[in-house]
């Protein structure tokens, strides 16, 4: 008798001390912090940037068979480069004294791309933590990687077994609307708009974009 009345004694206490962790693991579950995730900062957002060095530029154009004078025209110039969104929609624009190109995408939606060299691309742009990716598929594939920063935006251009690097550091509005009115009425090309598109063709840096070329 008394050693059935000590089991239970014994089996009560361990009773306790089991609701005692599970109450004590509840309260840790309800009192614990909960975080939100955090998306990254879209640090291209609102800015444009200004080439301002860069190696190898020359080498990435050749393998991708861009001729002599056309090669010594895109190493003179000093483009401004902007990423603009508009709801699922992206644009990538690219000023300079020599003309403007405006690439029209969706993420990870192949679309024709038509370069100023004349190249004929099937391209896809993907983004993830302020990087943009553009494959360029055609007769010769090429790969582009912008890494956007606060102060800076660096480029990466691979194609064949040649790697370009290209630093464009960041400018104000106004630098870019200068060079946007000097080149009002010179050559402008657009690719990747989708048909039915609404606001695709109407501004660039607050001026009217030009025809589809």
């Amino acid at each position: 008798m008394s050693r059935n009345k000590g089991q239970r004694k014994s089996e009560n206490k361990k009773y306790k001390e089991t609701n005692s962790k599970e109450d004590i693991q509840q309260n840790n579950r309800r009192n614990r912090p909960r975080y939100t995730p955090i998306e990254p900062t879209e640090k291209w957002e609102g800015k444009i940037y200004k080439l301002v060095d860069g190696s190898h530029f020359d080498s990435y154009l050749a393998a991708i068979g861009v001729g002599p004078v056309l090669r010594k025209i895109a190493n003179s110039v000093r483009p401004v480069i902007a990423l603009r969104k508009n709801d699922e929609y992206y644009s990538l624009i690219t000023a300079s004294d020599f003309a403007t190109t405006i690439l029209r995408f969706q993420l990870c939606q192949a679309f024709d791309e038509e370069t100023l060299d004349g190249r004929k691309m099937r391209t896809t742009m993907a983004l993830f933590n302020n990087v943009l990716i553009q494959h360029q598929l055609g007769d010769i594939p090429s790969t582009i990687v912008r890494e956007f920063h606060d102060d800076k935006m660096i480029a990466k251009y691979m194609a064949k077994d040649v790697e370009a690097v290209r630093i464009f550091q960041r400018a104000d509005e106004e630098m870019c609307r200068q060079i946007w009115e000097a080149n009002a009425e010179g050559p402008t090309y657009q690719s990747g708009c989708f048909s039915g598109c609404s606001s695709g063709c109407s501004s660039c840096f607050g001026k009217p974009k030009k025809k589809h070329r």
